[in-house]
């Protein structure tokens, strides 16, 4: 996510999350229509998968109802705040997809996630036709014992950052990155491939 034209710097946005974080509600507003258009775009990423019905501007507004009700949020910076709103909107997917196949009846068809590696625009994740709470649920059990590796999958692939600007985000090297998404997406199908 590059800083928006004429926008706000990222040294401002960090200063807005953090008079968010001290109460001042007026900061989120001023975040949400600067980032808005990113917080778009990163939604529209989440919804690789053609079954998907939830459109880009359902799911930032949800997130947007979502982050509203938080106690005093401590947010680091736009990265930091980017993190958070690609576990929140894959939360929103998964979430949606529940009620879906719950008006369903017998519905257990998984939603397939194969166009999610075409999305990111990276060769990765061969996920074929895992459903999105098996992702989550492989997501959040790395984040359990790996968290690191989990927030870089959730920049990547849910947030739509660059290689780059994950290992920005996290001060290590391109090539650590890389290392540590390899081995977070071959536990990612170890995982996913024995349930």
């Amino acid at each position: 996510m590059q800083a928006i034209p004429n926008g706000p710097s990222d040294n401002d946005v960090t200063r807005l999350l953090q008079q968010w974080g001290n109460g001042d509600r007026e900061s989120l507003d001023r975040i949400m229509s600067f980032l808005y258009a990113d917080l778009r775009r990163m939604a529209a990423k989440t919804g690789a998968n053609p079954d998907d019905t939830m459109q880009a501007t359902v799911i930032v507004n949800e997130f947007y109802l979502r982050i509203l009700g938080q106690p005093k949020p401590k947010y680091e910076n736009r990265q930091h705040f980017f993190s958070l709103a690609a576990r929140v909107m894959r939360q929103i997917r998964i979430d949606h997809a529940r009620r879906e196949h719950a008006q369903k009846r017998g519905g257990e068809k998984p939603t397939p996630l194969s166009g999610l590696a075409e999305a990111a625009a990276a060769p990765v994740i061969g996920l074929g036709q895992s459903s999105a709470e098996d992702l989550h649920d492989a997501l959040t059990h790395l984040e359990s014992f790996d968290s690191r590796k989990a927030s870089m999958l959730d920049l990547r692939y849910f947030a739509g950052f660059t290689v780059q600007e994950v290992a920005s985000a996290f001060e290590v090297s391109s090539e650590t990155v890389r290392r540590d998404m390899r081995v977070a997406e071959a536990w990612l199908l170890h995982y996913l491939d024995s349930r």
